[in-house]
């Protein structure tokens, strides 16, 4: 192998364009020297990861989180988690042995590997009956897209139970850490919500798109947006509040 060549194995994951390959004829079977284009110094590495099972449990828990954020931001039922199609489809992708980050279109393994998982996607969809909208979820090609760039021999997608339960609660504590940076911005002092002040605002809605467009008021189920609500109704006859 000669200085910079890129035609290997190996040089199809994208890093390895930064690199000139040196001293090939006196490499042993798994390691490679090469030479950092960027800060020009030899260094020394394996040819391919082999992946502590530490790190296996991080990309499978990652894994897990986002195929559960495209049930729960798309309102998928839990039981397409039971479609064969689902589990094979993420199983074989995660399992595959090719190279992480190929994308290689002229590899025949590539394409054929390619077309497999299309077809068992498309059959989710229609052994499950699902919108074809959901291809515009961001979760939905996130999802796919790590699956087919990792690799976790034995991976089993999650089931109907962890969605209902530990990834639904870590889902929940992960969007309180993200509401947490917000919430500590308000001012709780000397603030308080009364029913004339939201009935208030409700009136002023109805009020700017005319009430005549208007039929149903739809509020939380908080006393207080129940007691705004009695008053709204009271106000318009045909406007009716849901809590």
């Amino acid at each position: 192998m000669e200085s910079g060549d890129n035609g290997s194995g190996y040089h199809c994951v994208p890093l390895w364009t930064h690199v000139d390959i040196l001293d090939s004829d006196q490499l042993d079977e798994d390691h490679v020297k090469f030479l950092c284009k960027a800060v020009l110094q030899p260094k020394k590495r394996m040819k391919t990861i082999d992946l502590d099972d530490d790190f296996c449990v991080k990309l499978r828990n990652i894994l897990d989180a986002i195929i559960a954020r495209l049930f729960y931001s798309s309102g998928l039922p839990f039981s397409v988690a039971m479609n064969p199609h689902y589990q094979s489809t993420l199983s074989l992708a995660t399992g595959k042995k090719d190279i992480p980050g190929r994308t290689d279109g002229d590899n025949d393994s590539y394409r054929e590997n390619q077309k497999l998982w299309n077809e068992q996607i498309m059959k989710i969809f229609l052994y499950s009956d699902l919108p074809f909208s959901l291809q515009r979820n961001p979760y939905y090609h996130a999802a796919f897209s790590l699956a087919t760039w990792i690799h976790i021999p034995g991976y089993v997608p999650p089931g109907p139970d962890e969605l209902k339960t530990t990834l639904l609660k870590q889902e929940r504590a992960h969007i309180e850490r993200l509401l947490e940076t917000i919430k500590s911005t308000w001012r709780n002092a000397d603030k308080v919500k009364r029913k004339d002040y939201i009935a208030k605002k409700l009136i002023a809605a109805i009020e700017d798109v005319g009430p005549e467009n208007v039929v149903q008021v739809i509020t939380d189920n908080d006393p207080i947006c129940r007691d705004a609500g009695m008053l709204i109704e009271e106000r318009y006859n045909h406007i009716h509040l849901d809590t």
